[in-house]
């Protein structure tokens, strides 16, 4: 459907798609991932019979094509309806292929590129969210399943490491390091960029956000508990300032974007006190989840 409404009436729903939809995910993600993992018509699509495992972790794969997608946004996705269409007709593919995997196995939890930012949003959620779509576990995703556990998932895919600083170089470490620098450079992108310009300017600036959080990491040495939440807050708070108010221009709100913008800022400010004040709760050993 949202493929035939693109190219149908590829502005309005192209501008409604990008500045009033996509914005809005990361607060659901913050409030719970769960929500939009119970709705994404993704998912729906994604999800396998009874199969086979995928084996090992696939989050650097998940980061990398998210990282390939963010810079074709203004440069061509946002202008494009074919370009649009066909990211979504990408993505439908990757959910079929998904469904020779059990359950979610295949593409929700292993190469979706929201999952990222959901694993790193999603860490101490506001509330609790059942999981409908999986009655029973059948241990579709070896480690880092978000559906059993928000929290549990961020400690099994940094392993070990998480006992220390090194954690910085695993994927979802390093994803989190250098995502606070990824928005900020998105955000601060020229109008109509050319691709060579804004995969450079984002890369760099996630390049060296992730210099910053590893040197600061080093140093400091902050509990996993206590870092991971704060990259997340320090990639957020950005994200909703400049995101927020394009929300309330494409959906006709009256209201200042200004305070919209702020309101995103608040709301991640208590999210993020919200994880501190909970850093101190154990996190579950799942059952029929490989623990690491």
């Amino acid at each position: 459907m949202a493929f035939a409404l693109v190219l149908a009436a590829p502005d309005p729903v192209l501008t409604l798609f990008w500045s009033g939809v996509v914005p809005l995910l990361p607060v659901l993600f913050l409030i719970h991932p769960g929500i939009w993992r119970n709705v994404c018509p993704l998912a729906t699509l994604g999800m396998g019979p009874e199969g086979g495992r995928l084996p090992g972790d696939s989050t650097a794969t998940a980061c990398l094509i998210l990282l390939l997608l963010i810079p074709l946004r203004p440069v061509v996705l946002e202008t494009s309806a074919l370009a649009s269409a066909g990211l979504l007709a990408a993505a439908g593919a990757g959910a079929l292929v998904g469904r020779r995997y059990a359950r979610k196995g295949g593409f929700c939890n292993s190469w979706c590129p929201i999952l990222p930012v959901e694993r790193l949003y999603g860490q101490r959620p506001l509330m609790g969210v059942s999981n409908p779509r999986c009655p029973t576990c059948t241990v579709c995703t070896p480690r880092g399943c978000l559906d059993l556990s928000t929290d549990a998932a961020a400690a099994q895919l940094l392993g070990r490491n998480r006992h220390g600083w090194r954690w910085i170089f695993t994927p979802l470490g390093a994803f989190a390091a250098a995502f606070p620098g990824v928005v900020t450079a998105f955000f601060l992108l020229p109008e109509e960029p050319g691709a060579w310009d804004a995969y450079r300017r984002v890369l760099a600036g996630g390049g060296a956000s992730w210099v910053l959080a590893a040197l600061a990491v080093w140093i400091v040495r902050p509990p996993w508990r206590v870092a991971l939440p704060t990259l997340g807050a320090l990639a957020a708070g950005p994200y909703l300032w400049f995101a927020l108010p394009g929300v309330v221009r494409a959906w006709g709100i009256p209201l200042d974007p200004r305070i919209a913008g702020a309101a995103g800022v608040l709301f991640v400010a208590a999210w993020w006190l919200h994880a501190w004040w909970t850093r101190s709760v154990r996190v579950p050993r799942l059952s029929g989840a490989r623990a690491p």
